[in-house]
Formats: C-alpha cells, structure tokens, sequence
C-alpha cells in the first residue's frame, strides 16, 4: 500500500527504479517482463505499488491490481472516461496508468467518506467540537 502514485513519467521511472522489479528474478518464470505499476485496489480504497505483468485496460476502467487472481485489470467499479481532466481512452496500457490521475484521486474520495462515516458513529454530542476540528483536519489532508 502507499499513500500516492506518480502522476508524472518521470515520477513513475523514478518509483519504478525504487522498486526494482528486476529484483524478482529468482521468484519469478519472467521476471523480465516484470513492470512497476502503482494502481487502485478492487474496493477503490487504497493504492498499491506492485510489480505486475502489463495488461491492456478496456473499456475506460481505471487499471487495479487484484491480489486474489495476482493480475493487474481494469476495475468495472470505475468509469474514467468521463473524467474532466485526463480522462482514459477506451484502451490503454496498465503501465502507464500515471497518465490518468483520476483514478487514483477515486481512493482519496472514498478513503474520506469512510473516514467521516466512521468518525460521526464514534463521537456523541458531547464531541462537537473534537469532530469539527478532525474533520477539518481530514478535509485539508
């Protein structure tokens, strides 16, 4: 998990050079053809820097990374067409996601929502001030 993805190709060949994908040699069949990718996970909830074979994303749906099936693919949750700025083709390569910025903005959207719903179940009345002050923090974040 991390807390941003690159939103630059030079951002990406420097957080690819980090991770060194080339690394996996000995655990992978073809580990060559390894490449960084920093993606959304199928919940839209986190990001995730991970080395991964690049598929081809279809249909407009931002690239994710399923830890089940071990497989980079585009999310059915997520439509980035319609995005103003940077919106996806209707094909693109998963390893050059950092192209749509979007996407990775998806995770702040819900990442906030949670957190608001989870803060306003905990806090009573007695709380008010405690939560305004949190929620501003989490706002400006």
């Amino acid at each position: 998990m991390t807390y941003s993805c690159p939103k630059t190709r030079e951002e990406w060949i420097r957080a690819a050079e980090r991770k060194n994908c080339s690394s996996f040699d000995q655990f992978c069949g073809e580990a060559s053809k390894l490449e960084y990718h920093c993606v959304i996970n199928p919940s839209v909830n986190q990001l995730i820097e991970v080395c991964a074979y690049p598929k081809n994303i279809l249909l407009g749906y931002c690239a994710e990374y399923n830890r089940g099936g071990n497989i980079i693919q585009g999310n059915p949750g997520t439509n980035c067409t319609t995005f103003i700025q940077s919106p996806c083709p209707d094909y693109y390569r998963s390893n050059e996601a950092y192209q749509y910025p979007a996407c990775y903005g998806l995770v702040k959207s819900v990442s906030t929502e949670s957190n608001i719903r989870s803060i306003s179940l905990s806090v009573g009345s007695s709380g008010l001030t405690q939560l305004c002050c949190l929620l501003t923090f989490l706002l400006i974040r």
